[in-house]
């Protein structure tokens, strides 16, 4: 057994060769399993707190574009 504290800054790394991971990540931070490829292959990492921003940057751009484009094109 293990008594060691974990590392504090121990990087969260998402394994994309289990499927049951790709499932478990993509539920994790919201999106599809392609989605969460897609998001790796965008930001270039597979640092789980790295793809988790692009995925919601990319929902907050896509929010964004469709409200103005509401606006604009009614």
């Amino acid at each position: 057994m293990n008594n060691f504290p974990p590392l504090p800054n121990k990087k969260s790394i998402i394994d994309l060769t289990d499927e049951k991971a790709q499932h478990y990540w993509a539920a994790r931070l919201g999106t599809t399993v392609e989605g969460l490829k897609s998001a790796i292959r965008a930001c270039q990492s597979m640092d789980a707190e790295q793809v988790q921003a692009y995925i919601q940057d990319s929902a907050r751009t896509r929010k964004l574009w469709s409200r103005d484009r509401t606006h604009l094109f009614g």
